[in-house]
């Protein structure tokens, strides 16, 4: 959509050897035209599914030749593949969890690390948590990541450029929708914002605001995201200048602000 201003679709981008693939995750990195986007192929043929990473530049609109995923077993069981932008180094990092033998849905996620411009993979380093990451940002002016995994209340916080990192936990106890979900960044103030479907701080829904040392500033309250049935991955959206925020729900066509 260019201009976004008139509400409707002007164009269409399609990438290389698009066939037989569905798309998981695609970035809304902002601080600069670099894109990413997790797909799962289909090779219908010989009935076997490998993950692809395909690059997209969104200042020519040219795609790079997709990459297979470098590693043997990728355990796809239909969760979303997360990606980040680190634009200050134009590094593309992919979350995801290993199938290992005996597979452990419990065991911490892996990142692997490519070169943004050429789809070269450079590093890979073992996460904090447990299970599949369900939401991460990088900090596009100091290189800090900030993810959450699935199957428990830890929010992690890593420096991309050698994979360390630590973890902090969301106050209360509870289940799969009190762990948290979708993470955006603000890098205007270096905050990062965790959306809780299911509150522990107030009834319905919270923003959680973290400072990239993990300390919690703020818990925003009276939200509501779309419930996990819903086919809509939960999102939030930020501008770190106007300090405002906005996330679906609690409907598919609804649209919810907040300040922090």
């Amino acid at each position: 959509m260019n201009p976004v201003s008139n509400d409707k679709i002007n164009g269409n981008s399609k990438p290389p050897d698009a066939s037989d693939i569905v798309p998981s995750f695609v970035t809304n990195n902002q601080s600069s035209s670099t894109q990413a986007m997790m797909v799962v192929k289909d090779h219908a043929r010989n009935f076997v599914s490998k993950t692809e990473l395909y690059l997209y530049d969104d200042a020519s609109n040219t795609w790079l030749v997709p990459n297979v995923f470098p590693k043997d077993h990728v355990f796809l069981n239909g969760f979303v593949l997360y990606a980040a932008v680190a634009a200050h180094s134009n590094e593309i990092v992919v979350g995801y969890q290993a199938d290992t033998i005996p597979y452990n849905q419990y065991e911490p996620p892996s990142f692997d690390v490519f070169d943004g411009s050429s789809g070269k993979f450079l590093r890979t380093f073992l996460g904090l948590g447990s299970g599949f990451p369900s939401g991460m940002a990088i900090d596009s002016t100091t290189g800090i990541m900030c993810t959450k995994t699935l199957d428990d209340m830890d929010v992690e916080f890593y420096n991309v450029s050698n994979g360390k990192g630590f973890f902090v936990t969301i106050p209360g106890t509870g289940g799969p929708l009190t762990n948290g979900a979708a993470v955006a960044v603000d890098p205007v103030n270096h905050l990062f914002l965790v959306a809780q479907q299911n509150s522990t701080f107030a009834q319905g829904s919270t923003v959680i605001v973290y400072d990239e040392k993990g300390n919690l500033i703020e818990a925003i309250n009276g939200v509501n995201f779309l419930n996990l049935s819903s086919p809509l991955t939960v999102h939030i959206a930020v501008n770190g200048h106007t300090r405002t925020g906005y996330v679906p729900g609690p409907n598919a066509n609804n649209l919810q602000s907040f300040t922090y």
